[in-house]
């Protein structure tokens, strides 16, 4: 006897009922037609499909505090000694801090969009603290920035972590 069920791909629904015939049928080597219907199922349930769908509902969760900026951020935990401005810069650009007193101090670092010049500030919760690195070449009034939010900090006994998101090419306007 011929096994219908090896012809059909598992994909598809075998309709015995002719009430949901659907509009084309097939002509199997028994010259008998046998109508059938596509039904869209998923054809692996596997493990990673379930992670993804863990991940997206993650990334929904997090769109409630869309504040507009690019989602291409490195997440990181800094850990320095202080909160003062000097310090994060150098960690966070990976400059020395003799070169970062110098960016603080030629006004290359902007505070939550302000230009600073106070080598002493104490970085806070929510602070967006940009390091200017270089003028756009097709616009002279946009300039390329490492960007760097505050996210949270914690007091630790080596000083401090600090959470933060950071850009390393973040496009802002020119301040300089």
């Amino acid at each position: 006897m011929f096994n219908i069920r090896r012809v059909i791909p598992t994909i598809c629904r075998f309709e015995t009922s002719l009430s949901r015939l659907s509009s084309f049928s097939t002509v199997l080597p028994s010259r008998t037609t046998v109508p059938f219907q596509f039904v869209s199922r998923p054809i692996s349930t596997s493990t990673t499909v379930w992670k993804k769908k863990e991940v997206i509902d993650k990334e929904e969760e997090n769109d409630e505090d869309d504040d507009g900026l690019p989602k291409d951020y490195n997440k990181k935990t800094i850990k320095i000694g202080s909160r003062r401005l000097d310090t994060f810069v150098a960690k966070s650009a990976g400059v020395p801090s003799s070169q970062a007193e110098k960016l603080v101090l030629s006004g290359k670092v902007r505070v939550n969009e302000e230009k600073t010049s106070k080598k002493a500030y104490n970085v806070q919760k929510g602070d967006s603290i940009d390091i200017w690195q270089e003028v756009c070449e097709d616009n002279a009034e946009l300039a390329y920035a490492i960007r760097v939010e505050v996210k949270d900090y914690e007091v630790t006994s080596a000083g401090y972590d600090i959470h933060v998101h950071s850009w390393k090419k973040f496009l802002v306007d020119n301040w300089r």
